[in-house]
């Protein structure tokens, strides 16, 4: 698995043996033909998992991003992938921690742009989550993608509005905006 655009272009992503369900290279492409120009983004990657989705957007311009996760394996993968950020002076954090504990005690401050959440498929945990990431902070957050099975869905919480839906073999993507406008 590679970075497939942007200044990282090409750049091998490592993920863990198990325990992790990366998105694929179609996804990543479509989303991000879609969500367009990220030159100066924040971006939260929750259940980050190796990192893939955070990654794509750092390359493509976003200037800063937090990854959150709490496997080991994940985030060894997480680390090595950050390499490159981290080299090239982007600010990244990491964040080792549940996510339901970021959401409620580790939110960066000010404005979110781009918020990215791939929960497990069929984790009751993931719609838990988005609807926490609503009450406390849609008002600070601009877009939000939800990375599920084709067929969940979760109800959109009050304080995000649905976009938009794709759909690619057994994964959907939700697309959804907060209440930060560009």
């Amino acid at each position: 698995m590679r970075i497939i655009a942007g200044r990282f272009k090409g750049r091998k992503l490592y993920v863990p043996a198990r325990g992790v369900r990366p998105s694929t290279d179609r996804v990543r492409e479509s989303l991000f033909a879609i969500l367009g120009d990220l030159d100066g983004a924040r971006v939260v990657d929750l259940f980050a998992g190796a990192g893939t989705l955070g990654m794509e957007a750092l390359s493509r311009g976003a200037a800063e991003a937090h990854f959150v996760d709490r496997g080991r394996a994940a985030l060894a993968a997480l680390e090595r992938n950050l390499e490159a950020a981290r080299q090239a002076g982007v600010p990244v954090t990491v964040h080792s921690r549940p996510v339901r504990r970021f959401l409620g005690a580790h939110w960066p401050e000010g404005r979110v742009d781009l918020v990215l959440l791939d929960p497990p498929y069929g984790d009751p945990e993931g719609p838990a989550c988005l609807r926490i990431l609503a009450e406390k902070h849609g008002e600070k957050v601009g877009r939000v993608v939800y990375e599920c099975a084709g067929k969940d869905d979760p109800p959109v919480p009050e304080g995000l509005e649905r976009e938009r839906e794709l759909h690619y073999g057994d994964s959907k993507l939700i697309l959804l905006r907060g209440g930060a406008r560009p």
